[in-house]
């Protein structure tokens, strides 16, 4: 009995040490299962035999585990061993060792069972620590990413304010020019009757307190501008719509012509000068009436005025109008507004055709000069003024050489043509090559109300003069459709002191500037605006097409590219590139 439990205790012993050897294999390599499946020990022979369930070969987790975990054959070696170790110490065991063998073959297989179900659980922890590692990563992706847009989007900040900051500091700087020029002009002009006797230290220091920059800089007298900006528009023909919308706008029983102009103004405003063709008799003295014979109410004269005209031409068909009285009464209305710093021109009486209208701008001297072709009426005989027609070339000539003399510039406009006509007539040319010969630097034309072209002419002593044809109507409530389209005349007279008293006058950049006149249903709503400003919708809603469905913003743009060259058409934004900025 002694032996049989000393053979049992080193059987124990032996199986312990086998046991201990394979959870060490366990411990080193994490796993006691085979590829496919677990094994037990047989009691019985001492080699491993399938222990495990159809259902745990059939378990997902089981063949992961299976597969991440299976035995190495060093392993199997070591239990190899082990078990032949035990099998030589057992050979004088008797039947119930073989029955406590078989006993710790079943202890051995609960163990399987106990390490088995570790080693599931160690494999779900791999798994979640693989998907929590796949989440992290994600999360670690998406962070990069948000963090190099947001870094983009400070880039594109940063450049752009940076770009905002460079476009600000030229605007500063454009404007401090700006100022620099508006107060050479006031130093300039100090003598002339639109500033009085301010004299140029004056302008700076008032034009200083005005924009609140008391900055030394601008205290420095600056040099003196050598140039005269220019614009002229075409007819003004207020027919009866026209009074009796401002008549309906006033609140006080006067007429509110200004509606009629403030599309145009700023543009107007921007200019030394600026001419327009009245071509109605403007007056306080008549009841307003309309075509055919025209009285326009006085509040339309402050009006033009007020939108920034300053050069009158009186000279056309409609001057008699009203005969000698409406003259007369026409010129005293002017009278009363020469203290606003305006002039006329076209009137005359015989004996005073020496006195030469002239305009002084910028501390230049500018001669207006205006004659017509035709009048409606014959010359009245009670009145001294008249006109000087087309057809008084000695005396246009005479008149032309003297303002020449006498000022710096001369701009001569002429009521001609043919009505509705965009052809120019060989009278029209030979007439304006004349008086380019004779010393005109400008020649505006104006009568047909609608658009003609403009052109180089080149004077006899080699002289580039700048001729216009027709301007078109500037305002109206004419019912054709190209006599609501006109041009203005935009052009920089450039001055050259020749040394010996003298000056020479070019014209630069000459451009036509179109504008449209726009009006409602029956005429009604009557403005003029520049045609940049002009949209397609307003168009399509002009009154016109009610007789003249082919208006359109299309139609406009063809009348005036057809009669108008590209090198003088301009059709954008004048107010963003004046001709006196440009040069």
């Amino acid at each position: 009995m002694q032996t049989g439990q000393q053979t049992t205790a080193a059987y124990t012993n032996t199986d312990r040490l086998a046991q201990s050897t394979a959870d060490g294999n366990r411990t080193a390599n994490h796993r006691c299962v085979d590829k496919h499946r677990p094994r037990t020990q047989s009691a019985a022979d001492g080699k491993w035999t399938a222990g495990s369930s159809r259902k745990q070969n059939e378990n997902p987790e089981y063949q992961i585990m299976n597969k991440n975990h299976s035995e190495t054959e060093e392993n199997r070696r070591q239990h190899a061993f082990t078990e032949e170790a035990v099998s030589s110490n057992d050979s004088t065991i008797d039947e119930s060792a073989s029955w406590e063998g078989g006993d710790d073959t079943e202890s051995r297989n609960s163990g399987s069972e106990s390490t088995f179900e570790q080693d599931r659980a160690r494999a779900r922890a791999s798994l979640e620590r693989r998907r929590k590692n796949r989440e992290w990563k994600i999360r670690a992706r998406k962070k990069r990413r948000r963090q190099i847009i947001l870094k983009s989007l400070l880039a594109i900040l940063l450049v752009t304010a940076a770009i905002a900051g460079i476009i600000s500091i030229r605007l500063q700087a454009k404007n401090a020019d700006q100022q620099v020029s508006r107060l050479a002009q006031a130093a300039v002009s100090s003598n002339n009757v639109e500033t009085g006797s301010t004299s140029a230290s004056e302008a700076v220091a008032s034009d200083s307190a005005a924009a609140e920059e008391p900055q030394a800089a601008v205290a420095v007298t600056p040099e003196p501008v050598n140039q005269v900006s220019l614009v002229a528009c075409g007819d003004n023909l207020i027919h009866q719509r026209l009074y009796e919308q401002a008549a309906a706008r006033s609140t006080d029983g006067t007429y509110d012509f200004g509606y009629l102009y403030q599309g145009v103004s700023p543009f107007i405003k921007e200019h030394d000068a600026a001419w327009i063709d009245v071509e109605t008799l403007i007056n306080d003295v008549y009841e307003p009436s309309g075509y055919p014979v025209f009285s326009t109410p006085g509040e339309d004269g402050q009006a033009l005025i007020d939108a920034g005209f300053n050069v009158f031409s009186l000279s056309n068909n409609h001057v008699y109008d009203y005969l000698g009285d409406g003259i007369q009464a026409t010129l005293d209305f002017w009278n009363t507004k020469k203290d606003q710093g305006i002039i006329t021109t076209g009137l005359w009486t015989p004996g005073d055709y020496s006195n030469i209208p002239i305009l002084e701008k910028n501390g230049y001297k500018i001669a207006f000069l205006t004659y017509t072709e035709v009048t409606n009426n014959d010359e009245p005989a009670d009145t001294p003024e008249r006109v000087i027609y087309m057809s008084e070339t000695d005396t246009i000539q005479q008149q032309i050489a003297l303002a020449k003399q006498e000022a710096d510039a001369v701009v001569v406009s002429c009521h001609w043509g043919v009505e509705d006509s965009h052809d120019i007539t060989d009278e029209q040319r030979a007439a304006a090559q004349n008086m380019a010969d004779w010393g005109a630097d400008v020649i505006i034309g104006d009568h047909p109300h609608v658009i003609q072209d403009g052109e180089w002419i080149q004077a006899s002593d080699g002289r580039q003069v700048f001729c216009v044809y027709s301007l078109g109507n500037l305002v109206s409530t004419q019912e054709q459709p190209d006599e609501l389209i006109g041009v203005m005349l935009d052009c920089t007279l450039s001055f050259t002191d020749n040394g010996d008293g003298t000056k020479t006058c070019t014209v630069q950049n000459p451009r036509l500037v179109p504008t449209v006149t726009d009006y409602g249903s029956g005429g009604t709503d009557s403005h003029t605006v520049l045609f940049s400003d002009y949209t397609e919708e307003q168009a399509d809603a002009h009154g016109i097409r009610e007789t003249n469905p082919e208006f359109s913003l299309d139609y406009i743009k063809n009348v005036l590219e057809s009669n108008i060259s590209s090198e003088f058409l301009y059709m954008d934004n004048p107010l963003e590139d004046t001709a006196a900025e440009g040069n």
